[in-house]
């Protein structure tokens, strides 16, 4: 168990962390200005943004076009904040290079510590945070960093992660198949899905509600493939009609479908329904047909980086078109700059209701630094492009997409060798007007 440390925490307003080491490497020669590292809104408390500058941690918070000193965060002096996560209302993960997690309460000021030691977390070298909830708790899982290969970390909590109890998953304790974890989700059945590192060739695992192990490859399932890049499981109230579990391989897209039956006793139970749309399909399904070369098509599908699950289809991100699903017909949208003399590629797809913001960068560019920001209206399917080049007459290594109201982004554009450029984006109009934030003079009064 963990004990509880009241500190005082930011109302309505855009939190900057700050540190510097970690960005020294790639930023150009001479410079030493602020850097964004990552981002997240906290429903009812602002924005929160992690960023570093002049080698130390320091905590600001924006509001209303200004920036304030937030004193009081001690705690997170001079640490690291590598991933920023919102929980639950108010409740924040914050992740440090070498510090565990800090879970902070918004709506108290409490927070609370999970350090890497026995009976917490396993390894420092954190790769993400995934947050569910269910019936009588929350829980917290933890996946590592590839070269660790420490499992993955189950951290659960009855009273709000005000107490929490941890226990590491690995070979050697459970049923795991690899020790190399990347991702673990919750279906809208309670059941936990594990999805192992790539090159591991381990399929996937599902955990049920009941404890019951199963394992997925390519022998006793349509997954496809051994080799599993992306797993993405529908909420409810989300995607297509019925319960569904999406799976991408280098065989293609596949899905399991939890279908509802009623038996003659009028108990309801749920069959397993499992379809590939890739190589091993052998007959033409409407997917192919609505491409019109099912070479070609095979060929997108293998090469989806991301499934985004709106409120009534499941559209799968290719290299250079977004393909929106409704379980009869899919639909192919292609943005005005994809290919061309850079050869440019999509990189990042951001729902925004419903908008698609669709980050573009030079295929062969191994910094995917963006070249090109294009905003798909889905009501009348239409391209924009949004114009930001002449914020800083460079190209962004990074961009960050915040909605802080309706039809409203802050917008954080970062770039290696000036400061990052504050701008918010209105998606009505499709404009992009620059905010001016400048975190230097903050950083210095808390010297």
């Amino acid at each position: 168990m963990s004990t509880i440390t009241r500190i005082p925490i930011v109302q309505n307003g855009i939190l900057v962390i700050c540190a510097l080491a970690i960005v020294l490497p790639v930023m150009g020669c001479g410079y030493s200005g602020p850097m964004v590292r990552d981002a997240v809104v906290v429903p009812g408390n602002g924005v929160l943004v992690s960023t570093v500058v002049d080698g130390k941690s320091h905590v600001v918070k924006y509001i209303d076009g200004k920036v304030e000193q937030a004193r009081g965060l001690g705690v997170l002096h001079e640490k690291t904040i590598s991933i920023i996560r919102p929980l639950d209302g108010n409740t924040i993960a914050l992740v440090t290079e070498d510090d565990g997690i800090y879970v902070y309460f918004g709506d108290t000021g409490d927070y609370m510590h999970m350090p890497v030691k026995k009976g917490f977390l396993a390894s420092e070298s954190i790769r993400d945070v995934y947050y569910t909830k269910y019936d009588d708790s929350r829980v917290l899982y933890v996946v590592y960093a590839a070269a660790v290969g420490a499992g993955f970390t189950e951290c659960r909590t009855t009273d709000g992660f005000r107490t929490v109890k941890c226990k590491t998953f690995t070979k050697m304790n459970s049923e795991l198949k690899s020790d190399f974890v990347h991702q673990v989700e919750k279906d809208t059945r309670d059941n936990l899905w594990v999805r192992y590192a790539a090159h591991r060739l381990s399929g996937v695992s599902r955990i049920s509600n009941d404890g019951r192990w199963d394992h997925f490859t390519k022998y006793n399932s349509e997954v496809g493939d051994n080799s599993v890049s992306l797993l993405k499981t529908e909420k409810h109230g989300e995607g297509l009609e019925g319960d569904y579990v999406w799976f991408v391989s280098k065989a293609g897209i596949s899905s399991l479908q939890y279908v509802q039956e009623e038996n003659e006793d009028g108990k309801v139970t749920y069959r397993e329904k499992w379809k590939l749309y890739g190589e091993k399909q052998t007959v033409v399904n409407k997917l192919v047909r609505a491409i019109g070369v099912q070479s070609w098509f095979t060929d997108a599908i293998t090469d989806v980086s991301d499934i985004v699950i709106t409120s009534n289809s499941v559209v799968f991100i290719g290299q250079q078109a977004l393909f929106r699903f409704d379980g009869n017909d899919i639909n192919r949208f292609i943005p005005e700059d994809a290919g061309g003399l850079d050869d440019i590629r999509i990189h990042k797809v951001i729902r925004r209701g419903d908008h698609f913001v669709v980050l573009m960068a030079a295929h062969h560019d191994p910094a995917k630094t963006i070249r090109s920001v294009m905003i798909f209206k889905s009501p009348d399917r239409t391209w924009h492009r949004l114009k930001y080049w002449d914020f800083a007459k460079t190209y962004p290594d990074k961009m960050s997409f915040l909605p802080v109201g309706k039809g409203k982004d802050i917008v954080i554009m970062m770039y290696k060798n000036t400061n990052p450029v504050f701008a918010e984006l209105n998606y009505e109009k499709i404009t992009l007007v620059p905010v001016e934030v400048n975190l230097n003079p903050i950083v210095e009064n808390d010297r």
